[in-house]
């Protein structure tokens, strides 16, 4: 009996032993797991600060050299913490990928930095010709300051449109000595890059002898994703396909049609686009040797470079920050392109019409040939800056920078007429970020920041 009792008391003992051991075991994995948890989501918060540092060093270093708009850079703060960062500019914006790293841990940020509130656009209109003097005619309506050139502002008393208004305009005429400029080099050395694609087929992984259609039926959008594709004919991207990612280099055409969508996406092609039908275009990047068309219920954000027209119709719309960049073309010795808004939808981004240098050609144009339109339905949240002649109809809730103005009535032409327009320039806040185009040493602020 006493032997029955003493093997009993050491099972107790010996099970309580083994059920105190597994808690142990248990608690204490469970806190290494929780610990190692803890420790990573450090190591990755700290990577995190070193990734956005890298930010801030490419924003100095954009501020040292505001000529040279790409670079890289690397700092050790310490033996197991630092950065990496290479910045390039886009197209306007600079796009910087910054890599922070600490002990195990690393993480990469895009950010696109841009310009804040450039000191030549704190005006609503600026009329950007010496000695160029404007009219206000019918109810048009300025809010904010007028800056001129050694010019003067009158009101119209033209027999069959004068001046209805309460006043010329509502703030200070700002006189200038000299014409404002782009500060646009980078962006036109980036378009040469850019055509310099089309030549490199090492850079591709795929190319396509012939036309191609991504419908999801004969190519399927999820194949494409993070891909560099050349393609030697045309490009559909139709039939509500989700595109996300993709790098495209065409020779001719490009359709996006059918409600397709397309996000961070490259398109470049020698020939021009049509975005069309309901189709959307978010965070892309596109540039073309010919006209872009954006039509119907389309929408687009990102940027739109092209070496000829840019026409926005229908019930397109584009948002925030959207960056549209005409320059003009040279053909059979005439410039042809320009910037033309008829879209009876809300405009918001930037718009700028670049100067094309023909001082050593045979090339000849009318100085009231219009390479901006502005339709009277169309109203604008944003920035219109044309180098030069602009037919302005509409709404801008912003500033905009013109050579001239031109005015057709009554089958005569009125130079630097402005008839029954809005431009509201206390409507746009100035904690807008645009592109880096407008000041020769600019205020860098971040426009976007992603893992």
């Amino acid at each position: 009996m006493l032997r029955n009792e003493r093997a009993y008391a050491l099972f107790l003992v010996i099970s309580m032993v083994a059920v105190l051991s597994f808690i142990f075991i248990g608690i204490l994995t469970v806190y290494r797991v929780r610990f190692g948890q803890v420790v990573r989501f450090g190591n990755n918060v700290k990577a995190r600060y070193m990734a956005e540092a890298g930010i801030e060093r490419a924003k100095y270093l954009l501020s040292t050299k505001p000529s040279e708009h790409a670079g890289q850079a690397e700092e050790v703060l310490s033996e197991r913490a630092g950065y990496r960062v290479t910045y390039a500019d886009i197209g306007g914006f600079i796009e910087v990928k910054s890599m922070g790293y600490t002990v195990r841990e690393s993480v990469t940020v895009t950010a696109l930095l841009g310009e804040r509130n450039p000191a030549s656009l704190v005006s609503a209109v600026r009329l950007n010709h010496e000695g160029g003097d404007c009219v206000v005619a019918g109810k048009n309506e300025i809010i904010g300051s007028v800056t001129l050139i050694k010019g003067q502002l009158f009101e119209s008393r033209v027999t069959g449109f004068p001046f209805l208004g309460d006043t010329a305009c509502n703030g200070p005429i700002i006189r200038k000595e000299k014409e404002d400029t782009l500060f646009d080099a980078a962006i036109k050395e980036s378009i040469k890059q850019q055509k310099g694609w089309l030549v490199e087929m090492s850079r591709y992984d795929e190319v396509f002898h012939s036309s191609i259609t991504i419908d999801n039926k004969t190519y399927r959008a999820a194949s494409f994703r993070n891909k560099k594709v050349f393609v030697e004919g045309m490009l559909f991207i139709t039939d509500s396909v989700d595109l996300s990612g993709g790098e495209f280099v065409t020779e001719q055409m490009v359709y996006i049609e059918n409600k397709s969508r397309l996000r961070n996406c490259v398109i470049v092609t020698s020939g021009g686009l049509i975005l069309r039908s309901g189709s959307k275009v978010r965070e892309c990047r596109i540039l073309t040797r010919k006209s872009v068309w954006i039509q119907d219920s389309s929408s687009l954000s990102g940027i739109v470079m092209a070496e000829d027209s840019i026409k926005i119709e229908g019930q397109a719309k584009t948002l925030y920050p959207t960056f549209v960049y005409s320059w003009p073309a040279i053909a059979d010795l005439h410039l042809q392109g320009g910037i033309f808004l008829t879209t009876n939808q809300p405009l918001s981004g930037v718009f700028v019409v670049a100067e094309r240098d023909t001082a050593h050609t045979l090339v000849r144009f009318d100085p009231l040939q219009c390479f901006c339109y502005i339709a009277p339905q169309t109203e604008i949240t944003g920035l219109v800056y044309n180098n030069y002649t602009t037919d302005y109809e509409g709404k801008i809730k912003g500033h905009i920078t013109t050579d001239g103005f031109v005015l057709l009535r009554n089958n005569k032409t009125y130079g630097n007429f402005l008839n029954n327009t809005l431009t509201d320039r206390t409507a746009l806040s100035d904690q807008w970020v645009v592109p880096a185009i407008f000041s020769k040493e600019p205020e860098w602020a971040v426009l976007s920041l992603t893992d």
